[in-house]
């Protein structure tokens, strides 16, 4: 059985984060998937399993809030400084 593999964009596009948040849980294991020459492929079971599992936990990460292990960027303003 083979399985299906998305690019990382495509991966990122499905979780609604970064290329690099997708590489990085390529990396430590919370996504699955193939290095094919110095690319990455993310399995598609393995993006839908994470789905299903910020879906039963409602701590996926989105747009609007980092996900576990990440930081959230922040700039200094004018008004900061």
């Amino acid at each position: 059985m083979s399985r299906q593999l998305l690019t990382v964009r495509q991966a990122a596009d499905i979780l609604t984060v970064s290329s690099e948040t997708v590489r990085q849980w390529f990396h430590n294991g919370r996504l699955t998937g193939i290095r094919v020459g110095r690319g990455i492929r993310i399995h598609t079971q393995s993006v839908t399993a994470l789905l299903a599992e910020g879906a039963r936990n409602e701590h996926f990460p989105n747009r609007n809030s980092a996900p576990h292990g990440d930081r959230a960027e922040t700039h200094a303003t004018d008004a900061d400084c």
